[in-house]
């Protein structure tokens, strides 16, 4: 599995603000220093999700890529897992590939 647009809208370059502002995540990136797309990103990687962050801001490439100095604990990861509301944000690929799984067939895009 991969992560794909992770903090864009798919086919665009604009950020998606619920997820870089979100005000439940800011306190878990504040407790490690970090940004909440950092703690975004290490979400994605402890659930063994491969990711591609894309940028051309040498800021962000360095923060992308500093990842691995911390780990969130499994109460971040459940904090975190509450935010699921049941749908994609860009595309839903099981209706796009038709090979949705049963546990996610009320999902939609």
């Amino acid at each position: 599995m991969e992560a794909m647009s992770t903090f864009s809208h798919y086919r665009s370059n604009e950020p998606r603000m619920e997820i870089l502002e979100n005000p439940v995540i800011r306190p878990i990136a504040d407790k490690y220093h970090k940004s909440i797309a950092q703690v975004v990103l290490r979400w994605l990687i402890q659930q063994q999700i491969a990711i591609i962050p894309k940028t051309w801001n040498f800021d962000r490439l360095k923060e992308n890529i500093s990842l691995f100095d911390f780990t969130l604990t499994e109460e971040d990861m459940s904090i975190i897992d509450s935010l699921d509301k049941g749908k994609f944000l860009n595309y839903n690929p099981y209706i796009t590939f038709n090979t949705r799984p049963k546990y996610k067939k009320n999902w939609y895009g």
